[in-house]
This record gives structure tokens, sequence and C-alpha cells, in this order.
């Protein structure tokens, strides 16, 4: 039997198991009017055609179906859109976390990373990176290049152009090591006080220090000959002189030896002096040769005493004599760079 559905009024069998346009069950579900001949849900008492006021009741009670799944439609919508919102704002926050961290850093693999990690990130960050990322490279180009120079130079170049780079500590060893190896090469004292100078903390510092004080022990300096020449000519231009103050303050006052006298005083050497001088009108002139032969010898932390040998010409007028004679000069020179020993022998067939 043909019906109208009584929920939506579209035409059906009433052996339908269910309304094919709005879905409502109808076999089973409905009774036909003895009325009006209309078809009516068995849950209805009455006929709502036949009864209006009940026929809005029932209808404002009845739930169809289809809006419940509406409903639940929406609401997993809801939950979808949600979650990809939040799924997105995840994915952002990774990768301003990304991205701060690459653009401040020097690393070409951080950078390397978010690019690949993030290929749909902002346009401005990928330039970004893409800008830090040519200059990083570049700059580890002019490193390889100053590396593998082996160049002082070169490597302070570099290290002046990019004072913060992460090279530094790389690069100050490497300035180290040229400056060492020129220094050892070098071998000179000057060439030690200028790396300590230089790199006073270093690795090398100790064996620099120990060096030079090597080369202190074995090696009479420029300066120390020096000192040593102006000493002893002092000494024989006092006797020239005449002048006791002058003598004096060459000498030790602790002396040694004098003549092959042990332990002289210095108003011993004084009294010599005046016995050159003891003939009336006397003129004595001494001359060096400055031809200083020294050895130096370690006496203490750093303390040297220097035995000279040299020799020297006397040439004594007075009314007596008019003479020249030759001496050989040995001379031993205190720390203080004070005489304390000095014996002066004459030059004869017998004592060449």
């Amino acid at each position: 039997m043909i019906i109208n559905c009584p929920e939506c009024g579209h035409q059906t069998s009433d052996k339908a198991p269910t309304c094919p346009n709005c879905g409502v069950e109808i076999a089973g579900k409905i009774k036909i009017c003895t009325n009006c001949r209309q078809a009516y849900f068995t849950s209805d008492k009455e006929c709502p055609q036949c009864n209006p006021k009940r026929k809005k009741q029932n209808t404002t009670n009845r739930k169809p179906w289809h809006s419940a799944v509406m409903i639940a439609a929406v609401f997993a919508a809801l939950i979808i859109a949600t979650t990809l919102y939040f799924n997105k704002e995840k994915t952002r926050s990774k990768e301003n976390n990304a991205y701060e961290l690459a653009v401040r850093s020097d690393d070409p693999r951080l950078m390397e990373n978010f690019l690949n990690n993030f290929p749909n990130a902002t346009p401005e960050h990928i330039a970004a990176i893409q800008k830090k990322l040519q200059l990083v490279n570049s700059i580890q180009d002019e490193w390889s290049k100053a590396r593998q120079s082996k160049s002082k130079s070169d490597l302070q170049n570099f290290l002046t152009k990019y004072p913060n780079t992460t090279h530094k500590a790389e690069i100050q060893n490497l300035i180290d090591s040229i400056d060492w190896a020129e220094t050892e090469k070098s071998n000179t004292i000057d060439a030690y006080q200028q790396y300590l100078e230089e790199h006073p903390y270093s690795n090398h510092a100790p064996i620099a220090r120990e060096n030079i004080k090597k080369i202190n022990t074995q090696t009479v300096q420029p300066e120390e000959r020096t000192a040593i020449d102006n000493l002893l000519t002092n000494f024989f231009r006092s006797i020239n002189s005449r002048s006791e103050e002058a003598l004096t303050a060459t000498l030790s006052p602790n002396m040694t030896s004098f003549n092959n006298i042990a332990a002289p005083t210095q108003e011993d050497v004084l009294q010599w002096m005046r016995r050159q001088y003891k003939e009336e009108g006397t003129h004595i002139l001494w001359r060096l040769n400055h031809q200083l032969n020294i050895q130096k010898r370690e006496i203490g932390d750093n303390a040297y005493e220097y035995t000279v040998k040299l020799n020297g010409t006397e040439e004594i007028k007075n009314n007596l004599q008019n003479s020249t004679n030759n001496y050989n000069i040995t001379a031993i020179v205190s720390p203080d760079h004070k005489i304390s020993s000095i014996n002066i022998n004459k030059i004869t067939d017998e004592n060449p």
C-alpha cells in the first residue's frame, strides 16, 4: 500500500523499512487512520491529521536521527579544526625557535638543518638563513685559505677582520707555533725575550726562559762586554789621572787578589798607585788594546762572574826614566760589575 510518510509527506510503501526521503522508520512503526485514511506513527495515540493540536505536540517532541548526525558532524569538524590549528601553531613555534638558533649561530649545519626541516617556513626566515649561510660559507673559505697558507700575516689579518671568530683559539695557537719556530731558529736572548713579550702564557714560555738562562750562562752579551771594557778602562784612567776616588769606585769592597796579594783591601791598591808616582814629576799613561777574552760563570740565580784577560801598555816619564812596558792583565769582575781581583804582570823574555 502506498502511503504518505507521516514525517515528510513523501509517498512510499507501508512495507518499506524507512522513508527513502527522510530516513524515518516505516515498516511496523505506522498505522492507518480509520477516519482520514492517512498514515501516522504508532507512538501517537491519535491521528495527528484528525487532531492538529496533538500533531504539533508530537512534531515538537520528536527528534529525527539526522539532526543528531548533523550535530555530531559539526562537533567532529570543530575538533579537527582545533587540532589543525594547534598543530600549525606548534609547527610555527618550532620553526621560530629553530630560526632564532640558526640565525644567531655561525654553524652552517644549524642553518642547513633549518632549511631542510622547515621548507615551508616564512619567506623572510628562509631568505635570512640563506643569506647568513652564504656569508658563513664565504668566511669559512677565507679561513681555509689562511690556515693552509701557514702565514702569520694571513692568520693575523683574518683575526683582525673577524675578531669574534670561533677559530680564535686555533689561530692564536698557530701563530704561537710559527713564532716559536722562528725563535728557536734564531736562538738569541733578544728573540726569546720578544717571544715572551708576545706569548707570556704559552706552553713554550718556560722553555724560552730556560734557554735565556743557558745563553746568559754561556755567552757574554754585547752589553756585558761593553760594561766590563768600560770598568777596566776607568780603572787605568784613574791611575793616569791619579784619582784615588775614581780608582776606588771601580773596586769591590771584598777583593780576593791584587798583583798576587791575597785578600787585599782597597787601600792596598791605592798604596800601589801612590808608589807609581813616588818620583816627583812622574807622568803615567796606560793604554789598553781592548781585545778582551772573557769567560763567564754563573755563581747564583742570574748572577755571573767574569774572568777577563787583556793586554796593556804603560808609559812612565819622570826625571829618572822614560820607559814603555807591556803587561798581561787578568781581572775578575763581580756580578755588580766591580773589580774583585786584578793582576798586572809585565811581559818579559822570561814571562811572555
